[in-house]
């Protein structure tokens, strides 16, 4: 499958893998099936209450499929439900975070994408390098496959023991890791998960110098990077946990 490499603001290069047009059909037929579902539930209720509403009623219970795409993707960091079941996200290929201007402007070029037919979007996405169509051009986005292994092995390197006895006796070897915020450790739990998955040793050691940037832990770290950046990982849960207590 192609793929993309992009920029990370934290100045690390991370390869994704293109959704493909299947994926994103699929997901689109997903999202196509809440809506009906949605408006199938809103038509019963006003049937089974009566309810005689006038235009501007009928928009406003209508309203939340218009916005869908928009709100779901601002919501929940450029996926909505279809992309969440295909494992796809919106990304920027500048690198920052997608804002709601991003979002809102791949939103109002649905109807360009979907002009003939949906026949517009397509072609884009099968003659762009990147698979975009028109609104992911135009908002500099392009929609990529996240691997469900990949979240998998990140949640092993994430959080504290569940048990409470084994968090209280939990050691942290990095105190520094505190210095990381929740988007720090978020991003970092990512780019773990991507290296393992690729093998990818220079990703890897990439980002154990930036994490050594961010924190001013010292070096030359001696350990593999896998176990470093687990250990600053657990670390920086078990000291966020212990801050949230203490309030």
């Amino acid at each position: 499958m192609p793929s993309i490499r992009i920029q990370t603001t934290q100045n690390v290069t991370v390869e994704y893998e293109i959704a493909s047009v299947g994926d994103r059909i699929l997901a689109t037929l997903i999202d196509w099936a809440l809506y009906l579902a949605y408006a199938g539930v809103v038509g019963v209720a006003i049937s089974q209450l009566h309810l005689r509403l006038g235009s501007i009623g009928q928009f406003v219970l209508y309203l939340p499929v218009l916005l869908y795409s928009v709100l779901a993707e601002t919501i929940f960091d450029g996926r909505t439900l279809g992309k969440h079941a295909r494992d796809l996200r919106v990304v920027k290929t500048s690198g920052v975070a997608p804002g709601v201007g991003d979002y809102l402007l791949r939103w109002l070029l649905i109807p360009v994408d979907l002009f003939p037919f949906g026949g517009l979007g397509l072609l884009a996405m099968l003659l762009t390098s990147n698979g975009q169509r028109i609104g992911d051009l135009t908002a500099g986005t392009v929609v990529v496959k996240l691997r469900a292994r990949a979240g998998l092995r990140a949640s092993t390197f994430g959080g504290t023991p569940a048990d409470p006895t084994a968090a209280s006796a939990y050691r942290v070897t990095f105190p520094q890791a505190a210095q990381l915020s929740d988007r720090d450790a978020t991003l970092l739990r990512q780019l773990l998960a991507e290296g393992l998955r690729r093998g990818d040793h220079h990703l890897l050691d990439q980002t154990v110098r930036r994490v050594q940037e961010l924190t001013s832990i010292p070096g030359p770290i001696t350990q593999p990077a896998p176990w470093f950046l687990g250990t600053v990982l657990r670390d920086h849960a078990h000291l966020a946990g212990q801050e949230e207590a203490g309030r």
